[in-house]
């Protein structure tokens, strides 16, 4: 949510650069795959939300109202060019998208609730959390990250418990292991975000391994590596399973959020002067 100011549009694959961090116990990690990236087209500018279904489907949130003046959902197919098609799910500030064992799980941040609709966009359950931004699976469970600064477990009595808090105005989160997340901190203007490997009960894991602008989406690929939009730098990262941290893309005008497709690509969503969809292709 936080904003700042960004040059014209370029994309710029980059080799991955050491950087300080621990390496994963384990066996010996997969090899990084390759990243190619490529600009599908011009998108609705401040998306804070991106999901895609098991036909390819990309849902989005317009949670700041810049493709109708409706705070709404929207759905728009591959190759992800045309025009957008709105749905039937309305809600004051949209964010956050899953999609969970057939259902759609939405962030609405403005109404305080987290919603889960079949897919036939049916309401089948509703859960209360204040500002709820992003939602994630994790094992068997659901765990959301709010604004107001909490991790929370999403209970099947429609409440939720807090896990840790007194995280500083986070974004998203991503799983690292089976008791284990990653958060992104935006934090305030003018200091350095974070991006942090948390134990379920807010022990800290791993601190940043690097210098953040203002991290915001963050995502896995199928071998264990984290992207992170660092937004106000107009950059990708990745860190690998070893605990290196490089820079995939650079000179982006705010990248926001990430979706993985059923191929296992990524996509990613711009903002600012010249809002874009990228793809984020892994080889």
């Amino acid at each position: 949510m936080r904003q700042g100011t960004l040059g014209h549009a370029a994309l710029l694959l980059a080799l991955l650069i050491p950087a300080c961090g621990s390496s994963d116990a384990g066996a010996d990690p997969p090899e990084p795959y390759q990243v190619t990236v490529e600009t599908v087209g011009a998108f609705p500018a401040g998306v804070h939300g991106m999901a895609v279904d098991s036909d390819g489907t990309l849902w989005f949130s317009d949670s700041y109202r810049n493709v109708l003046p409706l705070e709404q959902v929207y759905t728009l197919p591959a190759p992800y060019t045309g025009e957008p098609e709105g749905t039937d799910l309305f809600g004051s500030i949209p964010a956050g998208l899953l999609w969970h064992a057939g259902d759609l799980l939405v962030c609405f941040t403005g109404e305080d609730e987290i919603r889960r609709f079949d897919a036939d966009l049916a309401l089948v359950a509703t859960w209360s959390v204040p500002a709820p931004w992003n939602v994630i699976a994790l094992g068997e469970d659901l765990l959301t990250v709010t604004y107001h600064g909490e991790v929370r477990r999403l209970e099947a009595d429609g409440a939720s418990t807090v896990l840790f808090g007194d995280l500083e105005f986070p974004f998203d989160l991503a799983a690292a292991g089976p008791d284990a997340i990653w958060v992104s901190e935006q934090v305030e203007a003018d200091v350095d975000g974070r991006v942090t490997r948390f134990g379920l009960d807010g022990t800290v894991l791993e601190p940043s391994a690097a210098i953040w602008d203002n991290p915001e989406g963050l995502i896995l690929d199928d071998r264990g590596t984290l992207y992170v939009a660092d937004t106000n730098a107009g950059m990708v990262f990745r860190r690998v399973p070893d605990g290196k941290v490089g820079m995939v893309a650079t000179m982006l005008t705010a990248p926001i959020t990430f979706a993985r497709l059923p191929d296992g690509d990524l996509l990613l969503n711009t903002s600012a002067a010249r809002p874009e969809l990228i793809r984020l292709r892994l080889e």
